[in-house]
């Protein structure tokens, strides 16, 4: 069996940078959603650190009702499968209903797809999406991203909830991995 053995090296985003743009986010979104109710998706694993700052940052006159989507790729590798699985659904009916999905970070956009799809297939009012990382690419420029925390390059990072085969994410920062994983590192985890 092969460990995985790969570091987290250089700070790519500190904690301070990332909290005060979580905070922003969340005063935009709060603009955009007042008077309104509105239904936060996260998509699990990796993402409930994110979900979890950018709610809190949301104004609580908001009527905000909270659920998770599981969707997969990657496994334990960094380099999609190329096939999307959907492993939970909703729970809150979003019927008529306003929806921001909440991602961690945006690569290729399939994954985002697929969950958008599933979701529009709901019936809800709207479907917007945050992300907290975005690296474009070929594949995905004709997404649509309504709030976008940073722009990065195409780099594998770990922390703040990224991980490597389940590794790093409980750091505070964003950081670059070290040295390239075995499997080939092309770009990063969770589409």
């Amino acid at each position: 069996m092969r460990e995985n053995t790969q570091s987290p090296g250089e700070t790519l985003l500190t904690r301070t940078q990332i909290g005060s743009r979580i905070r922003e986010l969340g005063q935009q979104i709060s603009v955009d959603y007042s008077g309104r109710e509105l239904v936060a998706v996260a998509v699990l694993r990796v993402r409930f650190i994110f979900a979890g700052d950018l709610v809190r940052q949301i104004d609580p006159k908001i009527s905000l009702r909270m659920d998770f989507i599981a969707a997969s790729s990657y496994g334990d590798r960094t380099n999609s499968s190329g096939h999307v699985e959907i492993n939970q659904q909703l729970q809150v009916d979003i019927s008529g209903r306003s929806v921001l999905i909440i991602e961690d970070i945006v690569e290729t956009g399939r994954t985002l797809r697929a969950i958008q799809d599933t979701l529009w297939a709901a019936d809800p009012d709207s479907v917007r999406t945050v992300t907290l990382l975005y690296k474009e690419g070929p594949d995905n420029r004709d997404l649509t991203l309504d709030y976008v925390g940073f722009r990065i390059p195409n780099v594998f990072v770990v922390g703040y909830g990224l991980d490597f085969a389940q590794m790093h994410r409980h750091l505070p920062d964003i950081r670059l991995l070290e040295s390239a994983p075995e499997d080939g590192m092309k770009d990063h985890t969770v589409q």
